[in-house]
């Protein structure tokens, strides 16, 4: 009887199609039909069953589970297959290893070392964040605001440390760790969503103005991983925010930014400046009905409307699309005789940029601006993403692969032949080169 009882507990702890409260229910039966004969044995076997079954079937899956499930998805996207090969593999390998070892109980750190999996890889359509679902526990920085303050004021405007603002509801402190991180922690806030000493953000160097970003959303405080955040004209070119009613990045300056079309601007748009200068704006390439019918109906317009000696095509925010959109509007412009100034800035990206490479083939053409962003080499044809096992994080993996040839713009960008300052308009700045 007493095997019986004991092999019928373990069957029952084991069963994988079952729940805890039905384990619980099923061991209390036992003991029911044990008797007092077996009352002791039973009694323990409860207790030692509920202990058990509260580990096997109760946990949720954690930091170990997450990190391999991560990393079985991120070998299978084609930017992994096709970069992470010799050396490259061996270190990825020694770094998942040191990762497995490690047991992070603080929230950031185990971020950290989840989205350290994706340094290795040259594909900035990858994202990997938190799920902003929960209200977040504050990430406290415990250092001499004060002291630091009167450290930061101090800093050159081409460093990366000093004083940043986000717009103007608070300031953030970043300051270096080690010899490549460089931490964001808030120095004054004038929104009870934020205080000082919490942290912000986090940049790991990589090379030149560029940084691997770890952000704290502005609204929902999830953790965030950017792949390819870089330093210029003293901002913080990709701290963009959805989801946040600031359109403004992280910047040492609130002096106004030329460089971007506000966030209301429209998709698209034809119109004549003077007698010898039209504009044409492109936000978009994606292929849904709506963007292929509008884009549609506005290269009917230029066709029969376009007559001046000079066109500024705006690619500004261009977060591309489809190749088909792409072409649509490169046939309409190949057949145009006149200058043609290709406007693009950090927003520009994606089919945008593949777009800009061929349009800069053109006799015709001119590109003016600042640095795209540079995420062309991958992309994604189902924007599915992937919960991690914890279900605390998100993974959106690429699906495609675009010319090798891209490779070599992925994480740098595309150069414009004349920069444009930012402090005047850039249109303006445009229709002083047009006359010259």
């Amino acid at each position: 009887m007493k095997r019986v009882i004991r092999t019928s507990i373990i069957r029952i702890l084991f069963a994988s199609n079952i729940s805890c409260d039905q384990v619980s229910k099923k061991i209390a039966c036992l003991a029911l039909m044990s008797g007092s004969f077996l009352a002791l044995l039973t009694r323990a076997s409860l207790v030692m069953g509920m202990l058990l079954c509260c580990s096997i079937c109760c946990a949720q899956p954690g930091y170990q589970a997450d990190l391999n499930s991560l990393k079985t998805e991120l070998q299978k996207s084609a930017s992994f297959k096709a970069q992470i090969t010799g050396n490259k593999r061996k270190e990825f390998d020694s770094l998942y290893q040191y990762l497995q070892s490690q047991n992070p109980d603080k929230r950031l750190d185990y971020f950290r070392n989840l989205a350290s999996l994706l340094f290795s890889v040259q594909d900035y359509h990858l994202a990997f964040y938190e799920q902003p679902v929960k209200p977040f526990d504050k990430l406290e920085v415990t250092i001499n605001l004060d002291s630091l303050t009167k450290q930061l004021i101090l800093k050159p405007i081409e460093s990366v440390e000093g004083i940043f603002k986000y717009d103007t509801l608070f300031e953030v402190g970043v300051y270096q760790v080690t010899p490549k991180q460089f931490r964001g922690v808030i120095l004054k806030s004038k929104t009870s969503l934020w205080q000082p000493s919490e942290f912000a953000f986090e940049l790991t160097h990589t090379t030149g103005n560029r940084y691997k970003a770890i952000y704290a959303h502005p609204v929902t405080k999830n953790l965030m991983f950017e792949g390819n955040e870089k330093y210029s004209q003293q901002t913080l070119m990709n701290s963009f925010f959805y989801e946040s009613p600031i359109t403004r990045k992280y910047s040492k300056s609130l002096a106004p930014d030329y460089s971007a079309l506000p966030r209301d601007n429209n998709r698209f748009e034809f119109k004549v400046i003077n007698e010898s200068t039209s504009y044409l704006l492109f936000k978009s390439f994606q292929r849904n009905s709506a963007t292929i019918a509008q884009a549609t109906k506005l290269l009917d317009q230029v066709k029969s409307e376009l007559k001046s000696q000079t066109l500024i095509l705006d690619l500004r925010d261009n977060e591309g699309g489809s190749d088909l959109v792409a072409r649509k509007l490169y046939q309409a412009l190949k057949l145009y005789r006149g200058k043609i100034y290709v406007l693009i800035n950090n927003g520009t990206l994606s089919q945008a940029e593949i777009f800009t490479l061929k349009m800069v083939k053109l006799k015709n053409v001119t590109l003016v601006g600042q640095t795209t962003k540079g995420m062309l080499a991958y992309g994604s044809n189902y924007g599915k993403t992937i919960t991690l096992p914890s279900g605390n994080f998100k993974y959106y993996p690429t699906d495609m692969r675009n010319s090798n040839k891209l490779l070599a713009y992925e994480g740098v960008g595309i150069n414009p032949e004349i920069f444009l300052k930012n402090d005047q308009h850039w249109i303006d700045q445009i229709l002083e080169l047009a006359i010259k």
